[in-house]
């Protein structure tokens, strides 16, 4: 889960976007590199819908598709 999350709403607020871009690029880079120079898909509901066009954004060659699902845009 992303910090914050499974908390109460005063420790939520308190996380900064920034943390939550290095625990998603740090799942990403873990899975590491795929055969054949495979990519992954990045489904992003609400808020991480935001947080999954940053990481096709930020590693286009690690992703293929993006699904956004309720995107707040």
């Amino acid at each position: 889960l992303l910090a914050g999350h499974c908390e109460n709403l005063k420790s939520l607020s308190r996380v900064q976007l920034s943390v939550w871009q290095q625990q998603v690029a740090a799942l990403l880079t873990s899975i590491g590199p795929q055969p054949q120079g495979q990519q992954v898909v990045v489904i992003g509901l609400s808020f991480g819908s935001l947080l999954g066009l940053w990481l096709a954004k930020t590693y286009p060659a690690l992703i293929s598709h993006l699904v956004l699902l309720s995107p707040p845009l």
